[in-house]
């Protein structure tokens, strides 16, 4: 009889990185022999009573509040885009995700499951609107192991640190993302901490084909661009750009997005066999997303990644791809406002010598987390 993991992570915003890091951890613990669910953590706040409980009818009209506010800025046209793409999350979550629904206890939980596994994605970022016990497997007795979950920050506020020390200090094994991340623990824990590869970075390319539409997203050559914050000096880059080569932007309608607006030649429903999709027809890439530059370097894409945030801020989250593309030797395509007058071309990137350290890193995370399951 196998032995079943529990994994906690998030699956409850769409989010292109969310699902398939998810997806591509299931996969891995599945592939290594056992029987895996992801938690579902759509309704965690209301099972730990945190913060205020809310009313049905409360929730009900917050939600259609915020429907018409969406409608009202976007339009019908894009609010269809993004229904459209709600439904493409939902189908890729009930085909390629075993989720289960019924973790309410938590506290009973440990009856149906021998280890816990949390991670990966920001689940440890030290914000009051993310943190809960829950995603430090504080509900559990059970075997814990941390797989790659990103802190997100160098910055790590003190008042967060009474809260987890304890949680952290059940865990049977530690690996976090980051390097940065790594520190920030052994600093409150006095452990040593494992940096591993993100799960989406476990699968290969062949691997990932496997979840590609049969038929390209858009006829002909094109630039993707996804971007997840607001930057009119990236925008006109790449708008610049797109003339130059005389080739059409493609972008995914998203909402709270004012750059699908100024940007797209092309708008888009999509979900993540879309997005994937996307990256593996595109000619050129533009992203500031994490896992947009993963699958640009895993289908082997000539792309550029522009940093979100400035080096001063506080809550500054370039740690993670810092910490990608030294590991790869790509610092060349990570490239802030400063830089962007050097940008004359894109160049082909040798990516024999990349897959050639992912691999290796692959090994290494793969063993960490083989070993931690079996022992």
């Amino acid at each position: 009889m196998l032995r079943k993991v529990a994994i906690v992570t998030w699956v409850k915003y769409y989010n292109f990185g969310t699902f398939l890091q998810a997806y591509a951890l299931q996969s891995i613990i599945t592939k290594l022999g056992y029987e895996s669910y992801i938690l579902d953590d759509t309704s965690i706040r209301e099972i730990e009573q945190i913060g205020n409980e809310q009313s049905t009818l409360y929730r009900m009209l917050s939600y259609f509040r915020k429907e018409l506010v969406m409608l009202l800025n976007y339009g019908v046209k894009d609010y269809i885009l993004f229904k459209k793409s709600d439904t493409m999350y939902i189908q890729f979550r009930n085909h390629y995700l075993q989720i289960d629904k019924k973790i309410n206890p938590l506290s009973d939980l440990d009856n149906r499951y021998d280890i816990f596994v949390c991670g990966s994605d920001q689940i440890w970022y030290p914000s009051v609107n993310i943190y809960s016990p829950y995603y430090y497997l504080s509900f559990t007795n059970k075997k814990k192991v941390a797989y790659a979950p990103s802190i997100g920050t160098v910055n790590y506020p003190k008042s967060f640190i009474k809260n987890i020390k304890p949680l952290l200090d059940q865990f049977n094994y530690l690996s976090v993302r980051e390097k940065a991340g790594a520190n920030i623990i052994n600093s409150i824990t006095s452990r040593t901490v494992e940096v591993v590869l993100d799960p989406t970075l476990l699968l290969n390319s062949n691997e990932w084909d496997n979840l590609l539409l049969p038929n390209p997203i858009c006829k002909g050559e094109y630039i993707f661009c996804y971007f997840l914050t607001f930057n009119e000096r990236y925008v006109r880059f790449v708008m610049d750009y797109s003339k130059r080569m005389s080739l059409p932007v493609l972008v995914f309608a998203l909402s709270q997005n004012i750059c699908m607006k100024i940007l797209g030649d092309k708008v888009i429903a999509g979900g993540p066999k879309e997005f994937l999709t996307a990256i593996k027809g595109a000619s050129y890439i533009f992203t500031d997303s994490f896992h947009g530059t993963i699958f640009a370097i895993q289908f082997q894409k000539r792309f550029i990644t522009f940093k979100r945030f400035k080096e001063t801020d506080s809550m500054n989250q370039n740690s993670r791809l810092d910490n990608l593309f030294t590991m790869l030797e790509l610092n060349n395509c990570f490239i802030g406002e400063e830089n962007l007058s050097e940008i004359s071309s894109i160049v082909d990137v040798d990516y024999a010598r990349v897959h050639t350290i992912l691999d290796n890193e692959r090994k290494k995370s793969l063993s960490f987390l083989q070993n931690a399951l079996e022992n």
